[in-house]
């Protein structure tokens, strides 16, 4: 039997290795018994800890009743639309990949189930309705869905519910990160996706970009009006929308953050006829241009204001058989909120 002990150079730590040696074969068994004193370099380890907020209260949630996604596809961006139809949680009508698609919680339709991003509300001011496939989810971003009218605290229009998607926030520290991707698939489809983050001690910052289009020409069963059925092909259902998002992030101190938020946006969805209707041309072009600039401020632990001042120029041209019909609006944005908890079971 043979007894080491070994001592390191930072912490006191005895190890004791016990080897017995039976017949033949040689046996290994190791007992550690570890005594961990403090190093006399007081430099490398500080006796006093950088002082962390901790906050405990998630004001956004109080009092609702809530679903938030549990994952969002890591092989680049999809539309809203796209991951609600994963699961039975609201109403999609969407009639191919990125076109045309309405969103209904409750029963209340789409003009009472607001969309926001990063806390802006894009139901748009010409028709009242957001097309959730010219919605944009990217890895990592948080996606929740508020039930009730209890979430027309967000807004007056949130009838049914409210769905909150919140782009993700690159965190100080982490240097450089990025990705790129490209997806084909079946009906024409093709994607690309690409984003890139810089982040140092104070300043973080990230682009990314999207790019889908689909010929969407599946092939259906037609009734006609003998009754018969005959094998077409879908027609005049092309689609193509490009988005550009720009994030930036400067900490000002430990309670101050600054942020800003661009997204550009340009689509072409054409519209194609229901099965009972002659085929027509009738297609539908959005441009969108949103900036935000928001501040927050951390007064304590149980203590929040955040101020935002937001600018959305929205552009639609509807063609149907020939006449087009164009609509733009502009809208200027600003609100300040404060949140706040009494106790540990009140907040408001």
């Amino acid at each position: 039997m043979h007894t080491i002990v070994r001592i390191t150079k930072r912490f006191a730590k005895f190890e004791v290795f016990r080897a017995l040696h039976t017949i033949g074969k040689p046996a290994l068994f190791c007992l550690p018994l570890a005594l961990n004193a403090q190093t006399t370099d007081s430099t490398q380890y500080p006796k006093v800890l950088p002082s962390l907020t901790i906050r405990d209260t998630r004001f956004n949630r109080t009092g609702y009743t809530f679903w938030k996604v549990d994952s969002v596809p890591l092989n680049g961006a999809i539309s809203l639309s796209d991951r609600l139809l994963w699961e039975n949680v609201l109403d999609v009508r969407a009639n191919a990949p990125g076109t045309l698609s309405t969103i209904s919680i409750r029963g209340a339709g789409p003009n009472r189930t607001p969309v926001f991003w990063n806390g802006l509300n894009l139901q748009s001011p010409m028709n009242g309705v957001m097309d959730a496939a010219l919605v944009p989810l990217w890895p990592d971003d948080n996606l929740e869905i508020q039930f009730g009218g209890q979430s027309a605290t967000q807004s007056s229009g949130a009838m049914g519910g409210s769905v909150l998607v919140t782009p993700r926030q690159q965190a100080f520290g982490q240097g450089f990160s990025g990705y790129l991707n490209a997806v084909a698939g079946s009906f024409g489809r093709l994607e690309s996706s690409a984003s890139a983050g810089l982040s140092g001690k104070k300043i973080a910052s990230t682009l990314r970009a999207a790019w889908q289009q689909a010929d969407n020409d599946f092939s259906f069963q037609k009734q006609v009006l003998d009754g018969r059925y005959y094998d077409a092909k879908q027609g005049n259902n092309f689609g193509k929308r490009i988005d550009l998002q720009q994030f930036n992030r400067f900490e000002i101190n430990k309670k101050n953050d600054l942020k800003t938020a661009f997204w550009f946006q340009n689509a072409f969805r054409e519209i194609p006829p229901s099965i009972t209707e002659a085929p027509r041309e009738t297609w539908q072009k959005d441009r969108s241009y949103r900036a935000m600039l928001s501040w927050e401020r951390s007064a304590g632990a149980r203590v929040l204001w955040t101020t935002r001042a937001a600018w959305l120029d929205d552009f639609l041209a509807f063609n149907l058989v020939g006449n087009v019909d164009t609509s733009h609006s502009r809208q200027a944005m600003l609100s300040t909120e404060r949140s706040s908890s009494i106790g540990k079971h009140w907040a408001w």
